[in-house]
């Protein structure tokens, strides 16, 4: 009688340690759904944390776009310096540009011709009623056409290259020296006058 009864009171205990963990199981199950809340937060105040970057990187363009537009207002003013100080530089290159020429030779404004010789022409030798021409060769040209239009002729310039006697120097006329002409009807002078620069 004594040996069943301890076999019933094994058999009890179990049954109890079964019931004893299925609470325990439900206990950890109800424990992790609560725990993802937590993770939840964390991420939020994780994009709460990654919104302030964002509002500094929002402050950024407007930093980089004020030193942007100091940075173009300084190149302007470089510009218009720049703009300005170059005016002169191309005045300064046309000043020269009268001697751009190498060999050129200047005016010599020393000879002249006597303006008596326009104004009052030697009679020509085979014909009384008529006039010779004065040598206009080798003169300077302002003195030459100062003696022509005081004499009332005409004249006509046609520029050649020498650097002998120099820019302005009349090299040829024609009609030619001494050539007789009619007083009332005077031939209108072609003169051939030197720039100064060497025959190319």
């Amino acid at each position: 009688a004594p040996a069943p009864t301890p076999a019933p009171g094994y058999g009890y205990p179990q049954q109890g340690g079964y019931q004893t963990p299925a609470p325990a199981n439900f206990a950890p199950q109800q424990g992790g759904p609560g725990t993802p809340p937590p993770y939840n937060l964390h991420p939020q105040q994780a994009n709460t944390a990654a919104g302030r970057p964002a509002g500094g990187k929002s402050n950024t363009p407007v930093i980089v776009g004020s030193i942007a537009a100091a940075v173009l207002a300084i190149g302007g003013l470089i510009t218009a310096i720049s703009m300005n100080g170059d005016d002169p530089k191309p005045k300064a290159k046309e000043t020269p540009a009268t001697e751009e020429v190498a060999g050129h030779k200047g005016p010599d404004k020393t000879k002249t011709i006597e303006l008596t010789d326009c104004t009052d022409p030697r009679e020509s030798f085979s014909d009384p009623s008529k006039r010779t021409l004065p040598s206009f060769e080798y003169r300077y040209i302002d003195s030459v056409k100062e003696c022509i239009q005081k004499g009332g002729w005409k004249y006509k310039i046609i520029t050649t290259d020498e650097n002998t006697y120099g820019e302005g120097t009349v090299m040829k006329q024609y009609p030619e020296p001494d050539s007789d002409f009619d007083p009332d009807s005077p031939p209108t002078i072609q003169l051939e006058v030197s720039t100064g620069d060497p025959a190319q």
